[in-house]
C-alpha cells in the first residue's frame, strides 16, 4: 500500500534498564500454581532438574558424562516440544536429595574446545549452547536454567511477549512502537542479546523472598496464554498491557 510504514522491530534499547515488572509476588505465586497443574509440565521439568543434577555431579573423565549429557538434552528437548511435552519418562526420585552446592560451570562432552566451558555467570560462553546442532535460544535456557535455576531463566515467546508488554508504555505511541514486533529473535546473536541484556535481569529483578526466577518466568508464561485469549486480531501494545492488567486482577490470590 502506498505511503504505509512497515512495521518495525522494538529496539532493545528502547525497552529500558532491567527493573521489577508490575506483578506481585502472590499473582506469581497464582499464576505459577496454574502452569504446574498441568502434569505433563511439571513431571517433565522434574525429569530435566533431575536429570540435571545427575549430570552436573558426573565427574568430567567418567565414561558416564556423555551418556549423562545426552539424556539431559533429551528431556530438554522433550520438554521445550512446541505441541507440549510427550508423556514424561517419570524418572524415580533419588530417597536422598542429590547435593546443591552446584559448580558454576560444565564442559559440553564432545564439544570443541573452544566452545565446550559454559559458566553460569559469564554471558559469553552461554551461546556456547546454541553452538550444539538442534538446539536454539529456548532450549538453550532451558538447559542454563535447570542447571543453575536461581541465576538462569528459560526465555520463549510466551514470557517474553508478557514480559514486554506489561512494561509497554504509553511514550512507544510516540515512536509507532505501539504496533511493533518483539525485539529481534530471529537469530542466536540477537536472541541472546535479548536474553543476558533484558529479559534474564528483568526477571530475577522480579523474582523476591517469596518467588523464585523460576515461579516468575512460569507466572509470564501463564499471563501470555490468558492475555492473548482475550485480544483481538492484530492488537497492540496498549492493548495488550491493559488485558495483561485486568487478568492480573482476575486472579484468586
Amino acid at each position: 500500500m502506498p505511503g504505509r510504514k512497515r512495521k518495525q522491530r522494538i529496539p532493545l534499547s528502547r525497552l529500558g534498564e532491567p527493573s521489577k515488572l508490575p506483578i506481585t509476588p502472590e499473582q506469581v505465586l497464582s499464576l505459577a500454581n496454574e502452569w504446574a497443574s498441568d502434569f505433563e509440565w511439571e513431571e517433565g521439568w522434574g525429569d530435566v532438574k533431575l536429570l540435571a543434577k545427575i549430570f552436573l555431579f558426573t565427574p568430567e573423565d567418567d565414561p558416564m558424562a556423555f551418556r549423562a549429557w545426552h539424556h539431559l538434552l533429551l528431556s530438554v528437548g522433550n520438554f521445550k516440544r512446541s505441541t507440549g511435552p510427550i508423556i514424561p519418562c517419570r524418572l524415580p526420585r533419588p530417597t536422598e536429595p542429590l547435593m546443591d552446592e552446584r559448580p558454576d560451570r560444565i564442559r559440553i562432552p564432545g564439544a570443541v574446545a573452544e566452545f565446550s566451558v559454559v559458566v553460569s555467570g559469564d554471558r559469553s560462553t552461554w551461546p556456547h549452547l546454541t553452538s550444539i546442532d538442534g538446539l536454539a535460544v529456548p532450549t538453550a535456557t532451558t538447559l542454563l536454567a535447570a542447571l543453575w535455576p536461581q541465576q538462569h531463566i528459560i526465555i520463549d515467546r510466551r514470557d517474553l511477549t508478557a514480559a514486554v508488554g506489561l512494561g509497554a508504555g504509553t511514550r512507544w505511541m510516540l515512536d509507532n512502537l505501539n504496533e511493533a514486533y518483539l525485539p529481534r529473535r530471529d537469530s542466536h546473536d540477537r536472541y541472546w542479546a535479548v536474553y543476558a541484556e533484558w529479559f534474564r535481569d528483568t526477571v530475577l529483578a522480579t523474582a523476591e523472598d517469596s518467588v523464585t526466577p523460576g515461579q516468575v518466568e512460569r507466572a509470564l508464561y501463564r499471563l501470555d496464554r490468558r492475555t492473548q485469549r482475550a485480544l483481538p486480531n492484530g492488537w497492540k501494545w496498549s492493548q495488550y498491557r491493559a488485558e495483561a492488567e485486568r487478568q492480573l486482577i482476575k486472579l484468586k490470590t
